[in-house]
């Protein structure tokens, strides 16, 4: 861009690991052009990771069933911004279509097919790395904005954190610490069997740890169930925490156990060692951020596949590397 902008659009994805690790981005925009208006747009139901996040001055939640009524409303209220930016943080062209129909007039983002005069400046998509870090990092070089050394970050309020740490409390005696497992997925493949994580629970509590169930409030019913089999009598505080409350609780623990989903970012951003189980998902493409973390693959990518052995042995190994 010939001159610095004013106020600046950034389109983020929906889901929650996604939102995490674009803050490193957010941060490098906003510390880029700090007397820009930084507009964030994200996914519906992950707007509150963002509540209080510095240099940001608004975010947008995104329908997620919006119709094409709810897209031009959209579009409306990009106009009504009067954008001189808009950073897409995603491969997809309906949001660069999007962007051109609110007369933003400078757009870059992440290309993956389509018409290459809607993008200004483009990152190029590719299958051979990682989905957000490298066409992330591409991006910002072409914009010429310092990547710096951001990483993921999350903000909590005071209460928040006080909520947090009253349900730490109600945890017990932490023994040689809290370990945080997250059993579930809202997506079915990535799913692990209870039995397994009941075993787990169990060696955990053998160990000296004290195990905490964590999740949003549908998974409820499969945690009881973890939590009664494994016969340790682990605390359990899922459906009880918001996403800042949950980032605040993970933050304090010492460790975290998880399938691969959000929750794994966010144990990330607040600096816990964490255990990701995969399965169908490719781990070279989907890694977290930074270096604190174990990774276990099924044999054959399959979740199902992966043995009690090999979430200990990835624990064991995180532990000697953060005792």
């Amino acid at each position: 861009m010939k001159r610095s902008p004013r106020r600046i659009l950034a389109v983020c994805r929906e889901h929650i690991g996604d939102i995490v690790n674009t803050t490193p981005y957010l941060q490098a925009l906003s510390a880029a052009y700090p007397d820009a208006s930084l507009v964030v747009e994200v996914g519906e139901g992950t707007q509150s990771l963002l509540e209080g996040f510095p240099g940001i001055a608004e975010v947008w939640a995104r329908p997620t069933h919006e119709g094409i009524p709810g897209k031009w409303r959209r579009i409306r209220r990009m106009r009504k911004g009067r954008f001189d930016l808009t950073v897409i943080f995603d491969d997809s062209q309906r949001f660069a279509v999007e962007a051109w129909l609110a007369g933003i007039r400078f757009r870059a983002g992440v290309y993956r097919k389509g018409p290459e005069w809607l993008w200004s400046v483009r990152a190029n998509w590719s299958r051979e790395r990682h989905d957000l870090f490298d066409p992330f990092d591409e991006l910002l070089e072409k914009l010429e904005v310092p990547r710096g050394a951001f990483g993921p970050r999350l903000f909590q309020n005071a209460v928040q954190t006080e909520k947090a740490m009253s349900e730490i409390q109600s945890c017990g005696d932490p023994g040689k610490g809290l370990i945080c497992l997250n059993p579930c997925s809202n997506r079915t493949y990535n799913q692990w069997r209870e039995e397994g994580w009941a075993e787990v629970v169990r060696a955990l509590a053998e160990q000296g740890y004290r195990p905490v169930l964590i999740g949003p409030p549908n998974h409820s019913e499969a945690n009881q169930r973890i939590a009664e089999a494994s016969g340790a009598q682990p605390a359990n505080v899922t459906g009880k925490l918001g996403l800042l409350e949950a980032a605040e609780f993970i933050r304090v623990s010492k460790y975290l156990i998880s399938v691969d989903t959000g929750t794994v970012h966010i144990g990330v951003a607040m600096g816990t060692p964490t255990v990701v189980l995969y399965g169908p998902t490719d781990p070279k493409r989907f890694y977290p951020w930074g270096d604190r973390w174990e990774t276990v693959r099924g044999a054959e990518n399959k979740m199902a596949a992966i043995e009690v052995s090999e979430v200990l042995g990835a624990f064991e190994r995180l532990h000697s590397r953060f005792p």
